[in-house]
């Protein structure tokens, strides 16, 4: 019996593919902004450091597009010509720099408005206490922080409320963006109040488990709207599909998605929006043109423990978001023999939920 089961539904198929229109599609992606230097020593206890270093990135869109046509939410990994592949826990560290070890991302996602005053100095809160649309907006929430003003005697607090300021820009524009990309619900504001606990939640696993839940949700042909973390989804392609990447001349370090995150790249090479080009390099993939561990050069060394969880197969979740980690599937990737898959895993009501 096939485990393909989404049949003439599913945006890959020939039919679809030639009737959707590729303009309407967008992601629900902004550029960070660089950090107030006062701020930047809390980056490192709450395990921000470094993302907080990618201040330039744009998205194309076309490419996050074609990804999508060879996405599969039966068995959360990309069907290309050289096999099974998805987005690993490795992936999301060596990229992106989270941590990928810790405590869930999970609770009331419904709190007091005054929880924003305390947290950040100002009432933000759009929508009534238990709305679905409670959040801030973020074109409010940017000018206010453009707005904080820091200097030498700023106390300890002040200093902090800008710091959680700006980590809450950075999840609704770029870890977390929502469907509407005009808002960042502030329910991951309670996770951001005590930082000696900040750095202990596993915020890796909720940024894959929310690019899953997309990945999945616009495999449907209908869809055209991609929330989550696109960022993760283009370095990743672009990382193991050099054909598809642009070229950055200048070094690079960790996290690694700094690679494609300047400016000036030379996209001579690089199909860049053209949808056509992207679905047909893809469909002529060769065997050694998809890199299964591009980063393992590279001088960053991660700790023994975190390379151990990057091949667990797992639940990731990220509040009322569930999905799995099918590491067993795409074993070379992690340059282990690949094994007959386990059964997968029927989430039933909870996935696309």
């Amino acid at each position: 019996m096939s485990l393909l089961t989404m049949g003439d539904t599913h945006r890959g198929t020939p039919e679809n593919i030639a009737t959707f229109n590729a303009q309407r599609f967008r992601t629900r992606s902004h550029s960070t902004i660089s950090p107030d230097d006062r701020i930047r020593p809390y980056f490192d206890v709450a395990g921000f450091r470094p993302i907080s270093t990618i201040a330039e990135s744009s998205i194309d869109h076309k490419f996050v597009l074609a990804l999508l046509e060879r996405w599969r939410p039966e068995t959360h990994t990309f069907h290309l010509p050289t096999g099974e592949c998805t987005i690993t826990l490795e992936d999301v560290h060596m990229l992106l720099g989270l941590l990928v070890d810790g405590k869930a991302i999970n609770g009331c996602v419904m709190q007091a408005n005054s929880l924003c005053f305390q947290a950040i100095g100002i009432g933000l809160i759009e929508g009534q206490v238990g709305a679905r649309g409670q959040g801030i907006n973020l074109k409010r929430l940017r000018l206010y922080y453009d707005q904080f003003w820091l200097d030498d005697a700023s106390p300890q607090e002040t200093i902090l409320q800008k710091t959680r300021c700006y980590l809450l820009l950075l999840i609704g524009n770029v870890l977390f963006p929502d469907s509407t990309g005009n808002t960042v619900n502030f329910m991951y504001l309670r996770l951001l109040m005590d930082f000696t606990r900040v750095g202990l939640y596993s915020w890796g696993f909720a940024v894959l488990a929310t690019v899953y839940q997309s990945l999945c949700k616009n495999s449907k042909a209908d869809s055209c709207t991609f929330y989550g973390c696109a960022l993760l989804v283009q370095v990743w392609g672009w990382w193991r599909m050099p054909i598809l990447a642009p070229v950055n001349n200048e070094s690079w370090t960790f996290p690694y998605a700094l690679r494609f995150c300047v400016k000036k790249m030379d996209f001579t090479l690089n199909p860049r929006s053209n949808i056509t080009m992207y679905r047909t390099l893809i469909d002529h993939l060769g065997p050694h043109q998809f890199i299964c561990r591009p980063c393992l050069e590279c001088e960053y060394e991660p700790k023994a423990q975190d390379a151990e969880i990057w091949t667990t197969k797992c639940c990731l979740n990220r509040y009322n978001i569930i999905e799995m980690h099918h590491s067993d599937r795409v074993m070379l990737q992690f340059r282990m023999r690949q094994r007959i898959p386990d059964p997968l895993v029927d989430l039933g009501v909870w996935h696309l939920r």
